[in-house]
């Protein structure tokens, strides 16, 4: 465990759980499946093999997942997660985040505030909650899906041509680059309750 200041730390094989805590931390998870989080302050997290958990906290974050189904949740502020390999799932919190799923079939969320999610390969789920935001997807293709909750296609609006915007009113929008109005299936789209 860190504390104030700034701290590298390192995770051997095993199942490790470390926490950074204050001031700007280095952490690496190693092998097996670890619980890494940075606490206050701008975070770099890599959870390496395994299935592990990254969660940085309030500061400017950058968490990688590795290989393995990772969870990486950025907290408050901007943060940037990468999955990377494996069937990972991101979710940025608050701030203007950048979320990239990597290989895999990812679920991206980028919560409240102006964010960019990608997911790159495989079968990617993109989920908007409530005041998601005015967000941009790229890399959208066949296979993916929007899931929008609580709300229904009859409270969206969906643009004409290139890089079409579905807008939700005043609780956000989401522009997919390089995505045709008329080639977006509209069975790419879910609905489910909040």
């Amino acid at each position: 465990k860190g504390g104030a200041g700034h701290d590298e730390l390192f995770g051997q094989n095993g199942d490790d759980v470390i926490s950074g805590g204050s001031g700007f931390d280095l952490i690496f998870g190693g092998a097996d499946d670890d619980t890494l989080s940075g606490g206050a302050g701008g975070d770099k997290l890599v959870g390496g093999y395994g299935a592990d958990r990254l969660n940085g906290g309030n500061g400017e974050d950058e968490l990688f997942g590795g290989s393995g189904e990772d969870s990486l949740n950025g907290g408050a502020d901007n943060d940037k997660l990468y999955g990377q390999n494996g069937h990972d799932d991101l979710a940025g919190g608050k701030g203007d985040d950048y979320l990239r799923g990597g290989a895999g079939d990812d679920h991206l969320e980028g919560g409240a505030g102006d964010d960019t999610l990608r997911g790159d390969y495989g079968n990617d789920i993109y989920v908007f909650g409530k005041d998601f935001g005015n967000d941009v997807v790229s890399g959208f293709s066949e296979g993916d899906t929007l899931e929008f909750h609580g709300l229904t296609l009859e409270n969206l609006h969906i643009s004409s041509g290139n890089n079409v915007t579905i807008s939700a009113g005043d609780q956000g929008s989401v522009k997919l680059l390089g995505v045709h109005a008329d080639d977006l299936d509209h069975g790419a789209l879910v609905f489910l309750d909040a």
